[in-house]
């Protein structure tokens, strides 16, 4: 089919005939390839699409994150409540719930940062710096004396 002018249709026969490509591209070398949204400029006679490639099996970014930032707060990957088994699988750094928990019934949720500090810290573990500041500040100042005494 020979394209004539940029549009929707336009895009997806292209994400259509890319798909193709790259399922035959991504059986021979092993890789996994992730297409992100095409955008098209109709003036221009563009389109822009995002593709990522990465070695199959390897961390996703989320992950990374996640093992970094139980690293930094001193948190354990899993947790027990009740019968329940919790595993800490991302961390969506800029989000208001960044860490995203998978539930022994195989469904992630996303989780806020109180939640998992409560139910993941190491039981001996220092307090991160954050907390220490928040511990310093809750404290009561000694009582003043005042002139009149």
């Amino acid at each position: 089919m020979k394209i004539t002018k940029i549009d929707k249709i336009a895009c997806d026969v292209v994400r259509k005939e890319l798909d193709k490509v790259l399922a035959d591209f991504t059986k021979a070398t092993g890789l996994d390839a992730k297409q992100g949204n095409i955008t098209f400029d109709p003036e221009r006679g563009s389109i822009k699409m995002r593709l990522e490639l990465t070695v199959d099996g390897a961390e996703t970014q989320r992950e990374a994150d996640a093992r970094q930032a139980m690293q930094a707060y001193n948190i354990k990957s899993t947790a027990t409540i009740g019968n329940e088994t919790l595993e800490i699988v991302g961390y969506r750094g800029r989000a208001n719930k960044p860490w995203i928990i998978k539930k022994s019934n195989g469904k992630s949720y996303i989780y806020d940062d109180d939640f998992v500090m409560k139910n993941f810290k190491e039981k001996d573990a220092m307090p991160t710096p954050t907390e220490a500041k928040l511990l310093l500040a809750c404290e009561v100042p000694p009582p003043t004396r005042s002139n009149d005494e």
